[in-house]
C-alpha cells in the first residue's frame, strides 16, 4: 500500500476542516432559528378564499364554503385542520337561522386570533366558550351557540362587513369582539392594495425584494399616510357604523394592554355607549402572548391550543362576574 504523500495530507486536512466548519455553521443556523422569533405571515391561499367586491371595498375576501383545510408548518406537532361550513365559518357546525327555542346565540368577530389560526377548529377560543357555556344553561336558556365569524388578516372595517354579510342574519344576543393591538392601524383594504402595487413591482424588477415583506411594506405605507388621530377617528367612525348594524350587548377585549391607541379608541366607544364592555384587564397573568406555552412564539405569535383554552377561561371568567350572560 503507498504511504499517503505531504501533498495528500494537506487536502485530507482542508477536507477535515471544511466539514466541521459546515457542521458548525449548520449548528449555529439551529441555534438561532431556535432564539429568534420568526413572525409567520397568515398564509392566505388562493384556491382557500373567495375575493369579492362588497359595499364598496374592492379585495374583500372570506373563507371559501365547505372546505377542509389542513396547514403544515415544520415547527407544528402535527398537521392542523380547519373545517369550513356551509356559510363560510371555521365552525364545527352548519346553524340555522331561526333560533330555537330558549336558545342564547353569540357571534364572535375578530381576525386570526379569532379565526383559530395554527389550531384545530375544535380547539379555538368561540369553539371551547360554546362548549363551556353549555355546561351552565339554565331555565332560561336551554342552549348557547357561539358562531365564530373570525376570518385571518381582517381589520376593523373588514369585520364589520363580514357581520353584515354573515352576521346580522342569525340575530345574536351578544357580540364578542376580539382586537389586536395591530387592529386599529390596520388598513385591510389599502393593505391589499398596497400588496398588489409591490408585488407588480417585485415583477417588473422595479422593486429587488422578496414576496414575504409584502404585508411590512404594505403596513408601512398606510402608518407614514395616516396620523395617530386620523387613525383614531377612522376607528370611532368604524364603531358608530357597526352600531348601526347591531345595536345589542357588545363585549370587545384584547389580550394585552399596552396599545394606547387602542385603548383609547375603545375606551371612547365605551363612553360613547352604554352597551359597550371593554375588557382592558382581560389578560391577567399573561401580559404577552410570548409567556411559554401561550402563544405558538417563537415560531409565531398566535395562539396555540392552550393558548386558546386560556383565553376562553379568561373571558368565561369576565362574563360570569360581570353577569353578562344568562344562567352565569
Amino acid at each position: 500500500m503507498p504511504k499517503p504523500t505531504q501533498k495528500s495530507g494537506v487536502y485530507i486536512f482542508v477536507a477535515v476542516c471544511f466539514f466541521e466548519l459546515c457542521a458548525i455553521v449548520f449548528l449555529a443556523s439551529v441555534v438561532w432559528k431556535r432564539m429568534t422569533p420568526v413572525f409567520s405571515i397568515n398564509p392566505i391561499r388562493e384556491e382557500e378564499i373567495d375575493v369579492k367586491k362588497s359595499s364598496g371595498l374592492n379585495y374583500f375576501y372570506e373563507p371559501k364554503p365547505n372546505m377542509n383545510i389542513e396547514v403544515r408548518q415544520p415547527w407544528l406537532t402535527g398537521p392542523v385542520r380547519y373545517t369550513i361550513n356551509a356559510d363560510s365559518l371555521n365552525e364545527r357546525f352548519n346553524y340555522t337561522l331561526a333560533k330555537g327555542e330558549k336558545t342564547y346565540r353569540i357571534i364572535a368577530l375578530g381576525d386570526s386570533f379569532t379565526f383559530g389560526l395554527y389550531v384545530n377548529t375544535k380547539e379555538n377560543w368561540p369553539e371551547l366558550l360554546e362548549d363551556e357555556l353549555n355546561r351552565h344553561t339554565c331555565g332560561s336558556v336551554r342552549k348557547f351557540e357561539v358562531i365564530n365569524l373570525g376570518v385571518y388578516g381582517y381589520d376593523i372595517e373588514y369585520s364589520i362587513e363580514r357581520y353584515r354579510l354573515r352576521g346580522q342574519k342569525y340575530r345574536p344576543d351578544m357580540v364578542l369582539w376580539f382586537f389586536n393591538d395591530s387592529d386599529v392601524n390596520n388598513r385591510s383594504e389599502k393593505n391589499e392594495e398596497y400588496k398588489a402595487l409591490y408585488l407588480s413591482e417585485i415583477r417588473s424588477g422595479k422593486l429587488q425584494r422578496s414576496v414575504g415583506i409584502l404585508n411590512r411594506l404594505a403596513n408601512d405605507r398606510i402608518m407614514k399616510e395616516t396620523t395617530d388621530q386620523q387613525r383614531r377617528t377612522y376607528a370611532v367612525d368604524l364603531f358608530s357604523r357597526f352600531r348601526k348594524l347591531y345595536a345589542g350587548p357588545l363585549v370587545t377585549f384584547s389580550l394585552v394592554n399596552d396599545d394606547e391607541l387602542k385603548n383609547h379608541v375603545l375606551n371612547r366607544v365605551v363612553q360613547q355607549d352604554g352597551g359597550v364592555r371593554y375588557y382592558h384587564d382581560f389578560d391577567t397573568g399573561y401580559t404577552s402572548t410570548q409567556t411559554p406555552g401561550f402563544s405558538l412564539y417563537p415560531n409565531d405569535i398566535h395562539p396555540s391550543k392552550k393558548g386558546h383554552a386560556e383565553i376562553m377561561r379568561l373571558l368565561f371568567e369576565k362574563l360570569k362576574s360581570d353577569k353578562a350572560v344568562p344562567c352565569l
